[in-house]
């Protein structure tokens, strides 16, 4: 039986191959979305298929977005707040 530990620990794993697939199979498409939507999209999926991620608690990534917020490095539609319904950050 799978737990949620044992299932987040497989998506951890699993999440750099889909941008891998994408930056390995689909060159014509990712040359089309830097050309007319997004100059920088080959270069994070180049940097999320070869970085580790790092797993932190739902309270842990809360602080960290407000750390950004609170430095001025980044400016969010809504406000970061915990446990909110529909909380968009």
């Amino acid at each position: 039986m799978l737990t949620t530990t044992g299932l987040l620990s497989h998506l951890h794993a699993c999440s750099p191959f889909p941008c891998r697939y994408l930056l390995d199979h689909c060159k014509p498409d990712l040359e089309f979305i830097v050309k007319m939507v997004d100059k920088g999209a080959v270069e994070r999926l180049e940097q999320v298929a070869s970085s580790p991620f790092k797993r932190v608690s739902y309270t842990e990534a809360i602080d960290i977005l407000k750390e950004v917020v609170a430095s001025g490095k980044k400016k969010f539609e809504f406000a970061v707040r915990a446990g909110e319904v529909g909380c968009r950050v």
